[in-house]
């Protein structure tokens, strides 16, 4: 003969037993006073500058890219203008070095515009993590190469330099020709430390960025290497004659 099966508890039963239960839940989340209210005022940000003063220079950074931007769909138009904010927090248009364009903001969330507690541009990168590291012991250097630092300021930078490989800026050429020199890895370091004391010092010294500067400095590292070919074809028994110019007979 089968056994009848006892019917279970109802839904009132149920609701019953765990009352106790949603009492005690309701009791450890329930507020105990009013919520704090946050003073706008305390986080506030005093600008640096005022475009009202001392009005933004025009922008110089347009055509950078070296190839054409697919035309994006959608509004354009926004209310928010990231080079003036920028331009008001440190004072100088920090939007125009080359991979900065679009990390200025978080910049200063992660390092102010405070630079004084670096006393040079040597210790600005150093707290970045973006020089080499050498161990040394009795005058011989016992390894050699990158920090492994969680820096947040430092991926940044990286990313910066990252993003210039197609860039016609004198900046997006350093990054191609040490990427050919040392590897991708190591010239995206290099690079990023360039821009890091680029940063340093137009924001400390208050001076914009100057893009001329790379020229003179080419014309340098052109003379540098035709006296080094001139050196080599020397010790080789050679003579370098430019194209146009006809020997001596």
């Amino acid at each position: 003969m089968a056994r009848e099966c006892s019917p279970g508890p109802s839904a009132s039963e149920m609701m019953r037993h765990e009352t106790p239960r949603r009492a005690m839940l309701s009791a450890k989340f329930k507020p105990v006073g009013p919520a704090p209210t946050i003073k706008t005022e305390e986080f506030a940000i005093t600008p640096r500058v005022d475009p009202t003063e001392k009005p933004l220079l025009p922008d110089r950074k347009r055509n950078r890219a070296a190839r054409k931007r697919r035309k994006k769909t959608g509004n354009p138009d926004t209310t928010f203008d990231l080079r003036t904010e920028a331009y008001k927090l440190f004072g100088v248009d920090v939007t125009q070095i080359p991979g900065v364009e679009t990390i200025a903001l978080p910049l200063f969330s992660e390092i102010g515009r405070d630079l004084s507690k670096w006393p040079t541009s040597g210790h600005f990168a150093s707290w970045l993590a973006l020089c080499p590291d050498n161990d040394i012991s009795g005058g011989q250097v016992l390894w050699r190469g990158m920090r492994k630092v969680n820096n947040q300021a430092g991926s940044l930078f990286r990313l910066a330099a990252y993003s210039l490989h197609h860039s016609l800026t004198p900046m997006g050429d350093y990054l191609r020709r040490m990427k050919s020199k040392i590897g991708p890895a190591a010239a995206t370091t290099a690079t990023a430390h360039k821009i890091a004391i680029v940063f340093y010092t137009i924001v400390k010294r208050q001076v914009e960025y100057d893009e001329t500067i790379w020229a003179t400095r080419d014309i340098n590292r052109q003379k540098s290497l035709e006296a080094k070919l001139k050196r080599q074809a020397k010790q080789l028994g050679y003579e370098l004659i430019p194209i146009g110019e006809k020997p001596a007979a």
